[in-house]
């Protein structure tokens, strides 16, 4: 079945200047019943009526959630690579462009995408495409446990913003060796994390805990932290989300 935001920006429907959250829900989230099939937003998508279905039903959350952590953000000066983790349909990427327009979009050299759908992440690449098609994507159809760190190491002179919408509270993929992998490059990073605060199945807690484990004191040689804060506060329709931004100089790498 043709995927109808990626045939929009073929054609030219959706463009650069036009593109944008609110016009990517409008044209392309639908109610199709489908609501059961999205396992509370977790599940992997197989189908255009899934990935619609999700943008109807979990994007406002979505964005009531990010909405409220970036203005609080610091991002990264100078040239970035963006990494963006059990990505979907781009939607944290594609949030972060909107917030910081300009700004962010003129220094991404390099976007890359992870997520296990496959129809997903071929819109995914699509969508940020459209928004830096200067960049360099790559769309890794992948787990998270099976990624290697030669896969999230950053260019020469590159910083990295990690992206992780309703990820990391998952309790489905090893997060301390993501962690290992992530911060086994030296350079500038930034973890940009967001989820449903909630005490079950993984939940917050995960949050918690790595956070604790990057400040331990026995990392102080390696890394050098400059924020690393959690928040947690209501989203538009009143349920609790959590954010963590952790911004981090990595001076020897291999943790």
């Amino acid at each position: 079945m043709t995927d109808l935001i990626i045939s929009a920006i073929e054609v030219g429907a959706i463009r650069p200047s036009n593109i944008s959250f609110d016009g990517l829900r409008a044209f392309a989230g639908r109610d199709h019943g489908r609501w059961r099939e999205l396992g509370r937003g977790r599940a992997i998508l197989g189908s255009q009526e899934q990935l619609a279905q999700y943008l109807y039903s979990y994007g406002p959350m979505t964005k009531s959630q990010w909405g409220k952590f970036l203005p609080g953000v610091k991002i990264l000066s100078g040239r970035l690579r963006i990494i963006d983790y059990g990505c979907g349909q781009g939607l944290a990427s594609v949030l972060l462009m909107d917030h910081f327009g300009d700004s962010i979009i003129g220094a991404i050299d390099d976007t890359v995408l992870i997520e296990p759908s496959v129809v997903a992440l071929a819109r995914a690449k699509s969508i940020v495409s459209c928004y830096c098609g200067g960049s360099r994507i790559t769309a890794l159809n992948s787990k998270l446990d099976d990624l290697s760190a030669e896969n999230l190491k950053p260019l020469r002179n590159q910083s990295t913003i990690h992206l992780m919408s309703n990820v990391l509270d998952i309790d489905d993929f090893d997060y301390g060796a993501l962690f290992s992998k992530i911060l086994a490059h030296a350079g500038h990073h930034s973890v940009l994390a967001v989820s449903h605060d909630r005490n079950f199945d993984g939940g917050s807690a995960r949050f918690l805990d790595i956070e604790r484990q990057i400040s331990d004191p026995k990392f102080r040689d390696q890394l050098s932290i400059s924020i690393s804060r959690i928040d947690r506060y209501n989203c538009s329709n009143g349920q609790p989300a959590i954010s963590w931004q952790l911004l981090v100089e990595v001076t020897n790498g291999s943790l």
